[in-house]
C-alpha cells in the first residue's frame, strides 16, 4: 500500500472519481444540420472532419410515430403551449414525414432502426443520440427529469394497459437513463424534442 493510500485512509480523502465525457461540441465547432429533424449538435457528431465525403446512409429501417395523448401528458410543454391541443395527425402527413424522413443525407455514422417521434404534426428533432449531441444533463438542467417521458410505442402492446407491467418498463428506462446520466452515453437511447410545443420524449433505436 502507497503512501498515498494510507494517509487517505486515514483521514478520510475521497478516491478520485472516473471524469465524465462530455459529448456536446462545443459552440465553434458545430456544424449546421441539413435538415430540420436533426439538430446541430448531433449532426456534428455524426461528422468526421476528417473525412471529406460521407458515406453511410445515416438512417436505416427508421420508424415513425405519432406519440398519443398519454405521451403528451407525461411530456411537459413550453410555458406558452400548455393550454394548446395537438393537430390532427392523420395518415397521409404521417407518410409525408416517414418520406422526409429518408431524405436524411449520409454522414459518417449509422443509426438502425430509430423510432422518431411525431409530435404537433411534425418530426420531433433528435437531441441526442445514444449520447452523441446535447449532454443529457444540461437537457435535465432546462427541462426536468425524462424518466416518463418516453413513447408508450415502446411498451409491448400487451403491457400497455397492465399498470405493473409500465411500472416494470418505467423502472428499466429510469435504470438506464441513470446510467446515461452517468457515463453520458447509453446504447439505445435517443432524445428528442418537438420544435413546435417543446415536449421532450425518449426513444430507442438498435444499439
Amino acid at each position: 500500500m502507497s503512501l498515498q493510500s494510507v494517509v487517505r485512509a486515514l483521514i478520510g480523502w475521497p478516491k478520485p472519481k472516473r471524469p465524465r465525457p462530455s459529448y456536446t461540441p462545443d459552440p465553434e465547432e458545430r456544424l449546421s444540420s441539413p435538415v430540420p429533424w436533426v439538430a446541430d449538435e448531433v449532426w456534428t457528431c455524426w461528422i468526421d472532419p476528417d473525412t471529406s465525403q460521407p458515406y453511410h446512409e445515416t438512417l436505416v429501417s427508421p420508424g415513425v410515430i405519432v406519440v398519443s395523448e398519454d405521451d403528451r401528458q407525461r411530456a411537459r410543454p413550453e410555458s406558452s403551449h400548455a393550454d394548446k391541443a395537438a393537430p390532427h395527425t392523420d395518415p397521409e402527413n404521417a407518410a409525408r414525414c416517414f418520406a422526409a424522413l429518408q431524405t436524411t443525407p449520409s454522414s459518417h455514422t449509422t443509426t438502425f432502426s430509430p423510432l422518431w417521434p411525431l409530435c404537433c404534426g411534425e418530426l420531433a428533432v433528435l437531441i441526442n443520440a445514444q449520447g452523441e449531441g446535447i449532454d443529457i444533463c444540461e437537457i435535465e438542467a432546462a427541462y426536468g427529469p425524462l424518466d416518463r417521458t418516453y413513447i408508450e410505442h415502446l411498451i409491448h402492446p400487451a403491457g400497455r394497459a397492465k399498470p405493473a407491467a409500465r411500472r416494470r418498463f418505467e423502472t428499466r428506462l429510469s435504470k438506464d437513463l441513470q446510467e446515461m446520466r452517468r457515463w453520458g452515453s447509453f446504447s439505445g437511447l435517443m432524445i428528442f424534442k418537438c420544435g413546435t410545443c417543446g415536449r421532450h420524449y425518449v426513444s430507442t433505436c438498435t444499439p
